[in-house]
């Protein structure tokens, strides 16, 4: 929960931005799912 509250109040402070979907790069393995590297620009 704590997360939740604390990700969404810095992508609100962040301002307008984007994610290259094709530029995302994923965890490989079985127990963990996550972005290994998540670009994000100011637009």
């Amino acid at each position: 929960m704590e997360m939740r509250v604390g990700l969404g109040a810095v992508l609100e402070s962040f301002g307008d931005y984007t994610i290259d979907p094709d530029a995302v790069q994923w965890r490989d393995s079985m127990t963990l799912r996550g972005p290994l590297v998540l670009p994000v620009t100011r637009g």
